[in-house]
Formats: C-alpha cells, sequence, structure tokens
C-alpha cells in the first residue's frame, strides 16, 4: 500500500453517459435505478485509478463536517439539503455558489454544498465501497482499495449496531476505521440525529434521500445487497492513483 498525495472526489452525484462511464458533471440527471456492481464497472470504464467513491473518503468529509461545524448535527449546520419532494434535482443547481451553501433548518427542498462538493447528503443514497455487514450483523470495513463486494480481505470492527434499525443513531464508535454507529433510537435534535438502517450482509449506502427527512445527513444505510436497484439510490465516481 502507498500513500496518494491527493484523491479526488465527486463535486456532483455521478451518472452514467452514453459510453457507460460514470461521471460527476453539472446539468445531468443523477443515475439511479442500478446495482452495485453495474456502478462499479461504470466507474471502472474510465480508467485506472477510477472507483465507485468509498468509505476512507466518506469518513474523511463526515469528520471535517463535524470537527468545523463543532456539532454533529450537520444537517442544522450546513443545511437540511434535498430530504422532501420525492425526486432527485438536476446536478449542479448549487454551481453558482460558493464552496458552502445550504438552505436554512425548515427547508428540505434544496441542496445542499460543503467543500464544493454538492448533495453529499440527501437527494439520493449514494452506494459506498468498503463498508459492509457480515452474517453476523458486524460492520467490516476496508478503508483502501481494492474492494471485494462480499467483504473479502475487510476489518470486522465487532461494532453490531443495537436498536430499532432506521431511527436516529445515538451512539457511535470512533476509531481509524471511522465515526461508526454503535446504538440507535435517538434523537432527531440531539446526539448525532441522522438515521441508520441495518441488516446482515448488507452493503453501505451513505447520506440519506429525498423522502428520508431529517433522518438524512452522516447516515447509513446497511440494510440492503449490493445488488438492490431503486430510484433513490446511485452511486458516484472518485479517483485513487492506481499503486
Amino acid at each position: 500500500m502507498k500513500e496518494n498525495d491527493v484523491v479526488y472526489l465527486p463535486m456532483f452525484e455521478g451518472y452514467v453517459d452514453s459510453n457507460g462511464k460514470m461521471r460527476s458533471l453539472a446539468d445531468k440527471t443523477p443515475t439511479s435505478s442500478t446495482s452495485g456492481t453495474q456502478e462499479i464497472d461504470y466507474c471502472k470504464a474510465n480508467g485506472a485509478g477510477w472507483q465507485l467513491d468509498d468509505w476512507s473518503n466518506t469518513a474523511m468529509v463526515e469528520d471535517l463536517l463535524m470537527l468545523l461545524g463543532k456539532t454533529t448535527d450537520v444537517q442544522k449546520k450546513y443545511g437540511r439539503g434535498h430530504d422532501t419532494g420525492g425526486s432527485l434535482l438536476t446536478t449542479g443547481t448549487l454551481k453558482s455558489k460558493g464552496e458552502f451553501w445550504g438552505a436554512n433548518s425548515s427547508d428540505g427542498s434544496k441542496a445542499v454544498k460543503f467543500f464544493w462538493l454538492e448533495n453529499y447528503y440527501a437527494d439520493r443514497w449514494d452506494r459506498k465501497q468498503g463498508m459492509v455487514t457480515n452474517g453476523s450483523t458486524h460492520i467490516c470495513v476496508k478503508m483502501y482499495p481494492p474492494y471485494d463486494i462480499n467483504g473479502t480481505g475487510y476489518i470486522d470492527t465487532g461494532i453490531v449496531p443495537s436498536g430499532g434499525s432506521g431511527s436516529y443513531i445515538k451512539t457511535t464508535n470512533v476509531s481509524e476505521y471511522g465515526n461508526l454507529p454503535k446504538t440507535l433510537d435517538g434523537s432527531s435534535d440531539k446526539y448525532q440525529p441522522d438515521g441508520c438502517w441495518y441488516s446482515s450482509s448488507c452493503f453501505l449506502l451513505f447520506g440519506g434521500n429525498c423522502i428520508a427527512g431529517l433522518l438524512c445527513g452522516c447516515a447509513f444505510n446497511l440494510d440492503n445487497g449490493v445488488g438492490v436497484a431503486y430510484w433513490h439510490v446511485g452511486g458516484s465516481p472518485s479517483f485513487k492513483k492506481a499503486s
């Protein structure tokens, strides 16, 4: 394993062009209703180093949001994002805005932007490599590529979320593997007020969607296998130089 000087994250939600490549461009309809294996292949079609965005990138963004905002309530701090409405936004609605932009905490109809990243949470669940649950519902992670869709070679953190699946996160475990949900049945206005869903043998979806309301944010959906294809789920490309 080698350290990279830089990694490239998706500025906009991914969409698949006519050549079967997953791109991150403005003024596009985000691609959805594709399986995780399809999304991985669409990203790889861009060439060496391109991949479906991963948990290690996401963990970095999550940490920065909480550190800079001095809160675990990212929707209250940066904007709710598009968490209502039931249809996906066109990418680039905030391209004329600055590095950070979000509507107030009562408005769930608009996109959110931070570090130039648009809709990193809400609008559409984004599928991420590098985190799965195993057959015992333990969260398993791998912090660098290559990735296996079944979690082969991943580290078993031993963390098993407890509490009502689909409720707010109450406590987390913070380690070199990121900030991971531990207990649920929290609240929409305290603790880490983002949703978590979980089951065994599932693949990470992150951020929430346009029907999840205040459960969006640094939200974890570990309740679906890699093959699920829904209108509110998709993938986005990122780049890490091949070793």
